[in-house]
């Protein structure tokens, strides 16, 4: 069988091509694949189906049965995968680092997904509530899950970083700041700091004691998060891919997080042990752990500590990477 590792930069998993023993298809963002940053999600979806043709070319080259385990590029190789197999073609996708989204759950992605997920298609989810959502699309795909991990973070030490009796929030997807906000207007003694994209909306009245910055480079976000005691991550909906970024990166740094109660976030976290939980869409409940946050937060902090520990222990890239290979393999011995 011929292998292709669809990646959109030669510098990501160059040690998966010697592990699969798969030829690299490199294709690059474009402005085509990707849209502007302002576009809606759907929009975006469908210029990246109309790459599919992309694909064409390597499909054809041969005879034999070839499989593409894509870290991007996801919806190009599935609708040319099943353009192809009704041509006769054995073509075969497995799909990593495929979030579910808003876009996602919408009419049109949701229909185009539905159509696409076939027996041919595997696919490497980080949530339990993803394995629920392909599995109710078509229960006869191959579906794994793995928490989603991350790199150890480069660029700041957070020890060498003085903190501050600081709340910190930050990022864009799925973000529900305006129960953030609600919550500081109800402290106003606690400072907060919102790091966000230029593209996320919030209210036109900002409470005095947050302040705001915007697109913020990832070392420039990681050390404002370094200075803080707490961290929220406060979501708007039970999301498949959400906030776990944020959320490990606290994690690793010995802060304090303040989850949402939704699977994507609260996998990595036990109750008071490594995190404190809040109900979403409830602003004094986020008000009661914000505050019970900050009187446990510290650099002897034990849920800080524990959450240090339990990232390193569980959470690490080398242990996202390995099942990935692992349920990759079980995929390709089910098609060979």
């Amino acid at each position: 069988m011929r292998k292709y590792l669809v990646v959109n930069d030669e510098r990501n998993y160059p040690e998966l091509l010697e592990i699969f023993g798969a030829k690299r298809l490199l294709i690059r963002d474009t402005e085509l694949s990707r849209g502007r940053f302002h576009q809606r999600a759907v929009i975006r979806v469908f210029r990246q189906v109309a790459s599919g043709a992309r694909f064409f070319p390597v499909i054809f080259s041969g005879s034999d049965p070839c499989i593409f385990i894509c870290q991007s590029w996801h919806y190009s190789a599935l609708i040319a995968a099943t353009i192809a197999r009704l041509l006769g073609k054995k073509v075969y996708v497995y799909l990593f680092n495929f979030f579910v989204n808003p876009a996602t759950r919408s009419g049109p992605v949701h229909w185009l997904y539905r159509s696409l997920l076939e027996r041919h298609v595997g696919i490497y989810v980080n949530s339990p509530d993803e394995v629920d959502y392909y599995l109710s699309l078509n229960p006869f795909i191959a579906v794994s899950y793995y928490p989603f991990c991350l790199g150890t973070i480069q660029g700041v030490d957070p020890e060498a970083i003085p903190t501050t009796d600081l709340v910190f929030s930050g990022g864009h997807t799925n973000r529900d700041y305006d129960l953030l906000l609600a919550a500081a207007a109800e402290l106003p003694g606690t400072r907060f700091l919102l790091a966000c994209s230029v593209a996320t909306v919030l209210p036109s009245t900002i409470p005095s004691n947050v302040s705001i910055v915007r697109d913020s480079p990832p070392e420039e976000f990681h050390r404002l998060m370094a200075t803080s005691r707490v961290v929220v991550v406060p979501l708007a909906l039970d999301l498949g891919s959400s906030g776990q970024m944020v959320a490990l990166a606290a994690m690793q740094f010995g802060k304090v997080v303040v989850y949402a109660d939704f699977p994507c976030l609260s996998q990595y976290f036990e109750d008071h042990v490594t995190g404190i939980r809040y109900t979403p869409g409830d602003a004094k409940n986020l008000c009661r752990a914000i505050t019970e946050a900050l009187e446990r937060s510290g650099p002897s902090s034990p849920i800080g500590s524990r959450a240090r520990e339990v990232v390193r222990e569980r959470y690490s890239w080398d242990a996202y990477e390995r099942n990935l290979i692992k349920n990759a393999r079980e995929f390709m011995q089910r098609i060979a």
